[in-house]
């Protein structure tokens, strides 16, 4: 799926590219803007793939299967030099991860986490000026979020206890999440009369630092959901790719001089 979607996006931002270059970008004896350097205020759609990363090495032996699930964030980017800006944005994204294994060589256990998140993230882009047109970048962010629904879901046929589902909640899950994002994108930038177009194409890893287990899993007052497989010594990470592609507008700022110029090259000017 972000396989398809990365070879779908690298196409339309060709086919974009080629576009601009013949139309907004023509050659110097036609109109030119310019690429505007204010604020970026967008959005970026997307995917993630996330996995349950476990300390225990009884947990961490077991096979893991990723869990696919959308992205959607509003940024607004603030330059602060040609190189380096700051982008913190609102992300609402959906992590999870799930587990599966053979209990006493004949059930087959399938366990699974799945959560919606809410984060803030505050990410430091560093900009490689290879033109204003067209800039690849790397960042780095720090990301602090917080589940908002979610459930945990367990099957097991042929046990006592076949089938398990509950909701999300502070007893089975900690509901904060945080640790560093790193990641590497480029930017085109598209001038138009009144703004600039900005489309970003990014990909990112998400380390994350922050223990999964509740507290009363690791005090043992919560019943635990997966009983074949649990073992709350040690913690269990959250961490994934992500590939998101983001469109901004940055709206164009003329000085005094450039309005100063615009209208003195439209007047007429005659001699008798």
């Amino acid at each position: 799926m972000i396989k398809r979607f990365f070879i779908i996006f690298l196409f339309l931002l060709c086919v974009g590219s080629s576009f601009a270059q013949k139309h907004f970008f023509p050659s110097t004896t036609g109109i030119r803007y310019n690429v505007s350097k204010g604020i970026v205020y967008g959005v970026k759609v997307g995917a993630n793939s996330t996995w349950l990363y476990y300390t225990n090495p009884h947990l961490r032996v077991l096979p893991h299967d990723l869990m696919i699930g959308p992205t959607a964030s509003v940024f607004v980017e603030v330059p602060f030099h040609d190189v380096f800006s700051i982008a913190p944005e609102l992300t609402v994204q959906q992590k999870g991860g799930a587990t599966s294994y053979i209990y006493e060589e004949n059930y087959h256990v399938e366990y699974k986490l799945k959560a919606m998140f809410v984060s803030a993230r505050i990410p430091l882009l560093l900009y490689v000026p290879v033109s204003d047109y067209f800039k690849p970048y790397v960042f780095g962010a720090a990301e602090i979020g917080r589940a908002i629904e979610g459930s945990i879901s367990l099957s097991q046929p042929g046990l006592e206890i076949p089938e398990v589902s509950l909701p999300i909640s502070a007893s089975n899950m900690n509901e904060w999440c945080w640790g560093p994002i790193i990641g590497a994108g480029v930017r085109v930038n598209i001038p138009l009369p009144h703004f600039t177009l900005v489309m970003k194409l990014e990909g990112a890893y998400n380390l994350g630092l922050s223990d999964t287990f509740s507290m009363q899993e690791h005090d043992e007052t919560a019943v635990p959901t997966n009983i074949h497989a649990y073992n709350h010594q040690g913690v269990r990470f959250l961490r994934g790719f992500e590939l998101n592609l983001g469109i901004g507008l940055a709206p164009a700022k003329r000085s005094i001089c450039d309005q100063f110029n615009s209208s003195f090259k439209r007047q007429v000017i005659s001699y008798d």
